[in-house]
């Protein structure tokens, strides 16, 4: 058995070891089976939130013209894992977009796709298109120890007191290189999948939420 990584937290931990007793055999992979031991984990791990929200839930639609929306109103595009590059990639193809928030990667899942044709397009693989100016501001989330955090990273070292820190993130960069304000906050310890399982990552839940209320509050 591998010694544990020391960076990795106790929120980590227990996420690992429920997903290694529900681990399904390879040789009996399907969709289906794969769908149903989501749902279980997410049940089970969140059962104890369920039904706890005490705000106030309203789902409003919100009219974008030539002029935007009102001057109060702000709107913006979030993602989680795949769904961070849909929403950069709206960002290239909408306007009137005032944020957006997410962990990027260079491009989604080969199997998602038809041929390597798609993965050459823009809207698939974020980092290959031309030009980042005009894109609204932008919160980046990464997880210590993502596997895919290696694709979002420029191998640029930056140096904070003295100490190497995180590697410059490429979609970063990029924004930065056109002017858009960014701001990247790093999740120590933490996995991939910790904001759909609020039940074990509640500490780090708890660092995204304040991270993106700070954001919000400066745009």
């Amino acid at each position: 058995m591998r010694d544990r990584d020391p960076r990795i937290n106790n929120e980590a931990l227990a996420f690992l070891e429920l997903s290694a007793s529900g681990r399904i055999s390879p040789r009996s992979f399907t969709f289906e089976k794969i769908r149903k031991g989501a749902e279980e984990r997410h049940l089970k791990v969140n059962q104890e939130l369920i039904g706890t929200f005490t705000g106030v839930e309203e789902e409003k639609i919100v009219k974008i013209d030539n002029a935007g929306a009102e001057k109060a109103t702000k709107i913006g595009v979030a993602g989680d894992s795949s769904g961070a590059i849909i929403a950069a990639s709206l960002c290239h193809t909408l306007t009137n977009i005032d944020f957006q928030v997410g962990t990027i990667c260079k491009r989604m899942h080969e199997a998602a796709f038809r041929d390597a044709d798609d993965l050459m397009d823009p809207r698939v693989s974020v980092l290959l298109n031309k030009s980042f100016d005009g894109l609204p501001p932008c919160l980046l989330i990464v997880c210590e120890l993502d596997p895919v955090r290696d694709d979002s990273y420029g191998m640029v070292k930056k140096y904070r007191n003295n100490a190497t820190t995180i590697f410059y993130l490429a979609y970063q960069e990029a924004l930065d290189k056109a002017g858009v304000k960014t701001k990247l906050t790093l999740l120590h310890g933490i996995i991939h999948p910790f904001f759909s399982f609020p039940g074990i990552f509640r500490n780090a839940s708890e660092q995204m939420i304040n991270a993106v209320q700070e954001f919000m509050a400066l745009l």
